[in-house]
C-alpha cells in the first residue's frame, strides 16, 4: 500500500506525528471557571478566551467574553495544518488590562487520537472528537471546557463539497444603498467549477470566463517566440504576449459607466503608453496617455471613477514628506484629484483596539493594502451591442518603475521610454540621468465573465468600509445590465475563483453571501456516527468546583448531547467518529476568525489546497517566499505561519516516497 507507506515514512518527526489536512474546531463553552478578577467588584469577573495550539504554534483564538464564568463561544474554525506535534492544547485565559493575560486552565488532546488508518484501504480517515474536558492549572480543577475537533486528512480534503449547507447565487452586491439583492437557491451538484474550486471560501469558482495572463507591463509581439498551440488539426492558433498597460489604456478609454481602481500606489504622472504610441496619443489622440489626466477626462464625460489607494502613514506632509518613505505618491495623487469629478480616497491599514500604540506602529505604518485592481465596463465580446464587466488583477501597480518588458533595459531607454520613470529602489544612484534603472518583472491578469463580478464585489466591500461617505458613488450593476455577463462556452474558457486576504476592519462582508453557510451544532454533523466512550472518565487527584448540572444545560432538543453534558466535578466525557466519507460535510462558515474578528483568508487556503491537489508539477512566482516557521530548526517561535514552504516540502516527500516524478519551480 503506497499510501500507507508514505504516511509511515515521513509521518513522524521523532515522537511527533504529522497532523496534515484541515482541522475543524468548534469551541462550544466553558463551565464553572474561577473568578480571577474577584477583588475588583461584584460585577467584574473573569474575561475568558480560548487559544488552540500545537506544540509550537497557536492555530486559533476565540473572542473574549467579558465578566462571565460560564461563557458560551460557539465559535468555529477551519485551520489548514501541516504540523509535527504531540498534542493540541486548549488554553483558557483571562484577558486583563493593557493586553496582559492570566491562565485560567488548560487541557490537551493527543493528536494520535485524530490519526487513524482505514484497515481495508490504508487511507487516513476523517476523525472527530467531541469532548468535555477538565481544565487544570497548578494541580487544581478549573472547571470544564467543551469542544469539538475533527481532522479531515490531506487526501480527503480535496473531495470536500465547495459550499455550506445551502448555496445562494448573488446577482448584486448588498452594499449599495439602492441595490436589490436577489438570492436564488441552487443545487449542490458538482460541476466543473466545483471540482476546480477551493472549498469553503467566500467567493466560489465560476465556469465560462475569458482570462488573459500578462508578464511584465508591456511585452510587444516581437519580444517572444511564436507559440502555436492548436495541434496538428489547427496550427492557426498562435499565442502572442498580451500588452497589459496598452490593454488597460484602451479599456479605460472605452469605459462608459464606471472605472474602479485600487492599488498600493498610483502615480498620476505615469504614461500607460511609451515611445511612438505615447507621441501619437499626445499629438492626435482623444485621450491623454497619462494616468491622472486620462481619469479626469473620463470623469468629465460622466463615467464614475472611484479610486482607493493605500494611505502611507509616512507621507503626511505635515510630519515627514509628501512622497513618504515608501514612495507611493499617495498625497500627491490625492492633491491631483482634488476639485475634480474623480472620487479619490486614501485607505489606511487599520490595527486592532486592544493595544492601540502597538497596533498603530505595526499595522498602520508597516502593513499595507496590496490589491492592484482596475475594474470597469467594456464592450461585450460575445454580444457587440452590449457591455460586460472587465477586471484587471495582479501584481503590477500603476506607478513609477513598473513599466518594463522582457528585455529589461537598464540604460538604453533612459532618454525615451523611461525618461522621468527611471526608478531604482536598490541603490543610491542617479537613475534618471546615469542609471541603471531597476528592472521590474511581475505578472498580472484580466478576466471577463462571472468571476469579474466577484472582483468588483471585493472593491465594493472595501469601498463601503473605507469610503463610507461616498457609498452613493457605487453603481448598481443590475440597473446597468452588467450583473449577468455571458459565460464563455469555448474550450478555452476558464474556471476562475477570486481569492484574497482581508478582514472586517477594511471590508464590509456581504450578509447575503454569508447566508450560504449555516452555523452547526455539534449534534447536527451529518453522515457520521458518534460513539461515546464506555463511561465518563474521572480526572483523579483533583479538587475543584461543581460542574454545571441540569440547571446549566442549554436546552437544544438533542437528548443525546444533553445527556452527554451531565457529569460530575472531576469527570470527562468523549464521543468519537471515524469515517472515510466527506460527501455530507458542510462548512459552517466561509470566514476565519481572530480575536472574534472575521477574516477572509482564502488566498492562503487556495495556495495550500492547490499544492495538495497537484499531481505532476507546480510553479510559484512571488515577491516573497517565507513561511512555515513552526518547522524551522531555529527561531521557530517567529510568527510566520503560512504553510506554503511546508506543503511544497511534504508534496515532494510524498512523490519521492511513491516513486512518482514531480517538478516544483519557484521564482522569487
Amino acid at each position: 500500500m503506497p499510501r500507507l507507506n508514505s504516511i509511515l515514512m515521513f509521518g513522524k518527526e521523532g515522537d511527533k506525528p504529522l497532523l496534515h489536512g484541515i482541522l475543524h474546531i468548534n469551541i462550544i463553552q466553558a463551565t464553572n471557571i474561577p473568578d480571577l478578577d474577584w477583588g475588583l467588584s461584584k460585577e467584574n469577573k473573569t474575561d475568558p478566551f480560548v487559544e488552540i495550539s500545537t506544540d509550537t504554534q497557536r492555530l486559533a483564538k476565540t473572542r473574549t467574553i467579558h465578566d462571565n464564568l460560564n461563557p458560551e463561544w460557539n465559535e468555529t474554525f477551519y485551520v489548514q495544518v501541516a504540523h509535527y506535534t504531540k498534542s493540541l492544547t486548549f488554553t483558557v485565559k483571562d484577558s486583563d488590562m493593557l493586553g496582559t493575560t492570566e491562565l485560567v486552565g488548560k487541557t490537551t488532546l493527543p493528536v494520535e487520537e485524530l490519526i487513524k488508518l482505514d484497515e481495508t484501504t490504508g487511507r487516513q480517515m476523517r476523525v472527530g472528537v467531541h469532548k468535555i474536558a477538565v481544565l487544570t492549572a497548578r494541580g487544581k480543577t478549573r472547571g470544564h471546557l467543551e469542544y469539538f475537533v475533527e481532522l479531515i486528512p490531506r487526501d480527503l480534503s480535496a473531495d470536500l463539497p465547495v459550499g455550506g449547507g445551502s448555496k445562494i447565487n448573488l446577482r448584486d452586491d448588498p452594499q449599495s444603498k439602492d441595490s436589490e439583492v436577489e438570492a436564488i437557491l441552487i443545487s449542490r451538484s458538482k460541476d466543473t467549477a466545483d471540482l476546480a474550486s477551493v472549498p469553503g471560501v467566500y467567493f466560489k469558482g465560476h465556469e465560462g470566463n475569458e482570462v488573459k495572463l500578462y508578464v511584465n507591463a508591456d511585452d510587444s509581439d516581437d519580444m517572444a517566440p511564436i507559440v502555436r498551440y492548436g495541434g496538428p488539426s489547427n496550427d492557426k492558433k498562435m499565442w502572442k504576449p498580451p500588452r497589459l498597460w496598452r490593454d488597460i489604456y484602451d479599456a479605460i478609454c472605452d469605459a462608459k459607466h464606471f472605472i474602479y481602481i485600487t492599488g498600493w500606489a498610483v502615480d498620476t504622472t505615469q504614461s500607460l503608453l511609451r515611445g511612438k504610441e505615447r507621441d501619437e496619443a499626445l499629438a492626435k489622440g482623444k485621450y491623454s496617455p497619462y494616468i491622472g489626466e486620462l481619469l479626469k477626462q473620463k470623469a468629465n464625460e460622466g463615467v464614475t471613477v472611484n479610486m482607493l489607494v493605500w494611505d502611507d502613514a509616512t507621507s503626511n506632509p505635515d510630519i515627514f514628506r509628501p512622497v513618504g518613505f515608501m514612495g507611493t505618491h499617495d498625497e500627491e495623487s490625492k492633491k491631483f484629484f482634488e476639485g475634480s469629478k474623480v472620487t479619490f480616497r486614501l485607505a489606511p491599514m487599520l490595527g486592532g483596539e486592544e493595544n492601540v500604540l502597538k497596533e498603530k506602529l505595526t499595522k498602520v505604518v508597516l502593513f499595507t493594502h496590496h490589491q492592484k485592481i482596475v475594474a470597469l465596463d467594456a464592450v461585450c465580446k460575445e454580444k457587440g451591442s452590449s457591455r460586460e464587466p472587465l477586471a484587471f488583477v495582479g501584481g503590477i501597480d500603476l506607478t513609477n518603475g513598473r513599466w518594463d518588458n522582457r528585455h529589461h533595459p537598464l540604460f538604453r531607454t533612459l532618454g525615451d521610454d523611461h525618461k522621468g520613470d527611471a526608478y531604482n529602489g536598490c541603490f543610491a544612484v542617479d537613475a534618471d540621468n546615469v542609471g541603471p534603472r531597476e528592472p521590474w518583472h511581475d505578472i498580472h491578469s484580466s478576466v471577463r465573465g462571472p468571476a469579474a463580478l466577484d472582483v468588483i464585489a471585493n472593491f465594493r466591500e472595501r469601498w463601503a468600509k473605507q469610503a463610507p461617505d461616498a457609498i452613493g458613488e457605487l453603481l448598481d450593476l443590475q440597473k446597468l445590465g452588467l450583473a449577468n455577463p455571458p459565460k464563455r462556452m469555448s474550450e478555452e474558457a476558464w474556471c476562475s475563483q477570486v481569492l484574497r486576504s482581508i478582514d472586517e476592519r477594511t471590508a464590509v462582508f456581504s450578509k447575503v453571501r454569508l447566508m450560504e453557510f449555516s452555523p452547526q451544532d455539534v449534534s447536527d454533523i451529518g453522515g457520521v456516527d458518534f460513539k461515546e466512550d464506555a463511561s465518563a472518565k474521572k480526572h483523579t487527584g483533583l479538587k475543584g468546583l461543581l460542574v454545571a448540572g441540569k440547571d446549566k444545560i442549554k436546552e437544544t432538543g438533542h437528548d443525546l448531547v444533553d445527556k452527554f453534558r451531565r457529569l460530575g466535578t472531576n469527570e470527562e466525557r468523549t464521543r468519537r467518529f471515524n469515517t472515510i466519507r466527506v460527501d455530507q460535510f458542510a462548512f459552517a462558515t466561509c470566514l476565519s476568525q481572530k480575536k472574534g474578528r472575521l477574516i477572509d483568508s482564502s488566498m492562503h487556503q487556495g495556495w495550500v489546497h492547490h499544492i495538495r491537489r497537484a499531481k505532476h508539477t507546480l510553479y510559484i512566482e512571488s515577491q516573497y517566499f517565507l513561511g512555515s516557521s513552526h518547522m524551522w530548526s531555529q527561531s521557530d517561535e517567529t510568527k510566520c505561519g503560512n504553510l506554503i514552504p511546508a506543503e511544497v516540502t511534504l508534496k515532494i516527500c510524498d512523490k519521492i516516497s511513491n516513486g512518482e516524478r514531480f517538478a516544483a519551480y519557484i521564482l522569487v
